[in-house]
């Protein structure tokens, strides 16, 4: 099982991967405004006659979506090749299942002493009351 810092590469991968193709089908088939202008309309200026759809908005966005993730996976791979720390991994828990659980295993919980530290302090009670008796 991998960790989730590389579980969100993966993630981040595919979705560069795939808004890339989807902007390039997007802006690929745009329209390039090569629409003749009806005949009896000769006042119409040519930015109202060729507007852009709204596919080239949404595949520019998706260009820049994939633009962004590509950079991030990009540096997340020259990192792990050089055993440095990703910006994935510093927001994401880089570690493995058995990591977890050894940590887990090795960390002293503070309620284990408490009960160690009731005792030690009814002990001093006891002890002061007896000074004072």
């Amino acid at each position: 099982m991998d960790t989730p810092a590389r579980t969100i590469e993966r993630l981040f991968t595919l979705a560069a991967v795939g808004s890339a193709f989807g902007a390039g089908f997007l802006l690929l088939e745009a329209s390039t405004c090569n629409d003749t202008v009806v005949a009896g309309s000769g006042n119409l200026d040519i930015a109202t006659a060729c507007l852009e759809p709204v596919s080239v908005n949404i595949g520019r966005a998706l260009l820049g979506l994939a633009a962004i993730l590509g950079i991030l996976v990009t540096q997340a791979w020259f990192a792990r090749s050089s055993n440095q720390r990703t910006w994935l991994s510093r927001i994401f828990d880089d570690r493995t299942e058995t990591e977890v659980r050894l940590d887990a295993e090795d960390a002293r919980d503070d309620v284990e002493d408490m009960g160690e530290g009731w005792a030690k302090l009814e002990e001093r009670m006891l002890a002061s009351r007896v000074e004072e008796e």
